[in-house]
């Protein structure tokens, strides 16, 4: 069941319209103009942020107003908005709407279980950083920089928001077990990714974009909404999605996208890109590659946190080579997504895998080192994946007793060092993540000072010889 709200654009248009007729209207004309107006207005108002109530038997508008809200005009104004012919004999398992303002306690609609990096809730002025576990009223409005955020609805939906998205929590059904649950969602912009567990009775998510409404029942799928182009595109991933507009109705099975532009009807459905195969045969810190399928023309590559359960997004990115290097990540285990994307901008099937980063460091090779007056040079080859360098200087072998330690970012070093009776051992190592990771010492190399003679020197020294002959 579809919950039967009228497309923003229809509304919009509907109240020009009444407007425009406003203003040429004659007395009385333009008395129920206005009324209408406003009672439309107020429909709009209610259809933005609407807590959804499944009739039990017994049920009356009277008992649900008493029960749940405090609106003292509930029981005049309830009929109106949902249709009801007979306040007193509904019927047992119609749905109905009641606006989100008129609850005796604001339902939680979701809880935030991740969020990483800028999520805002609210408004303007009114926008506060997200929090994970934040609980979410219906009507809240959620805006992504370029971070993510992962929302669990009380059924167990899972809704992952992309990096510079869009949503407002427009309805929500309240939960029991042994009813189905409808949720509905609005992304005026950017991209979801929607996950409806196969309960019984199922789950009716809905997600309502400028140009179109993705309604489901228990199954995976994506939405993009792109305002600027004024399209809107869903691509399924498990079960079945039904993508409406203007009238029309796409079914999309598995494996089918689809997509429709404002004020036209969806086109036929696309099958979308097989899912790319891993390439498992580097183990190079970091560097994942895949097999291109035929038709892509790029790719995104989700990096998330080591969690089967729910989508729990760290970096997103779209790349046009078959390889990826990921670089300075925390030592450990992540989940790893490719997908490919077609002409058209179809997110194709995806593969992932666990993809575990242990960096590690080689130790440096000295490749040149000298010691004159007093100054000392080295340099060594440079490392991969090195941030920094470490030297140090020792009079034994041992290093027991270091005579001084420097820090460098390149693969050199000219440093002040007095002349000494005797020699000194010398090693470098391999430094990143602010000292966190290191490499192990490279093999140590021995100088001994020298101190070449000046030509003017050794000119006297010639001078006087011939003056004792």
């Amino acid at each position: 069941m579809f919950v039967q709200n009228l497309p923003t654009t229809d509304c919009s248009a509907l109240l020009a319209r009444i407007a425009l007729s406003l203003s040429f209207a004659p007395g009385r004309c333009k008395t129920l103009l206005l009324c209408t107006l406003l009672w439309v207005a107020s429909s709009l108002a209610a259809q933005a942020a609407d807590w959804q109530y499944t009739v039990r038997p017994g049920d009356t508008v009277w008992s649900v107003c008493e029960e749940y809200t405090s609106y003292p005009n509930c029981w005049r104004e309830l009929p109106a908005i949902n249709d009801i012919a007979e306040p007193r004999t509904m019927a047992v398992g119609q749905r109905i709407r009641v606006p989100a303002n008129w609850l005796k306690v604001a339902p939680v609609a979701a809880t935030i279980i991740f969020v990483h990096g800028e999520v805002l809730l609210g408004d303007g002025d009114g926008q506060s950083a997200l929090k994970a576990n934040q609980q979410l009223e219906i009507g809240s409005r959620i805006t992504t920089g370029q971070g993510s955020a992962t929302l669990q609805f009380l059924d167990g939906s899972l809704l992952t928001m992309s990096a510079f998205s869009e949503i407002t929590l427009d309805a929500v059904s309240a939960f029991k077990q042994s009813r189905s649950t409808a949720i509905s969602v609005s992304v005026p912009e950017g991209e979801v990714s929607v996950r409806v567990p196969p309960r019984q009775p199922r789950t009716n998510f809905e997600v309502r974009t400028p140009s179109a409404v993705a309604a489901v029942r228990g199954t995976r799928f994506r939405v993009n909404s792109d305002s600027d182009a004024a399209v809107t595109r869903s691509e399924v991933l498990e079960g079945q999605v039904g993508l409406n507009a203007e009238g029309v109705s796409q079914l999309l099975d598995l494996g089918f996208g689809s997509l429709a532009r404002r004020g036209q009807a969806p086109i036929d459905p696309v099958q979308l890109l097989d899912a790319p195969s891993w390439n498992l045969s580097c183990n190079d810190p970091g560097f994942a590659e895949w097999f291109a399928p035929p038709g892509a023309q790029r790719y995104k590559l989700v990096l998330l946190e080591d969690n089967l359960r729910s989508d729990r997004v760290l970096q997103s990115l779209t790349v046009s080579d078959t390889n990826y290097t990921f670089r300075n990540l925390e030592t450990g285990c992540y989940q790893l997504r490719v997908n490919a994307v077609d002409m058209q901008g179809f997110n194709g099937m995806e593969s992932q895998r666990q993809f575990c980063y242990d960096l590690q460091l080689v130790r440096p090779a000295i490749e040149e080192l000298r010691w004159r007056s007093d100054r000392f040079a080295v340099q060594w080859d440079p490392v991969q994946y090195a941030e920094a360098y470490e030297v140090e200087v020792a009079r034994e072998a041992d290093f027991k007793t270091v005579l001084a330690s420097y820090p460098v970012t390149a693969t050199q070093l000219s440093a002040e060092l007095e002349a000494l009776p005797a020699g000194v051992h010398v090693r470098v190592r391999a430094v990143a993540r602010d000292g966190q990771v290191v490499s192990d010492f490279s093999d140590a190399m021995y100088v001994e000072h020298s101190r070449p003679r000046h030509w003017l020197v050794g000119i006297a020294a010639s001078l006087l010889a011939l003056l004792v002959l």
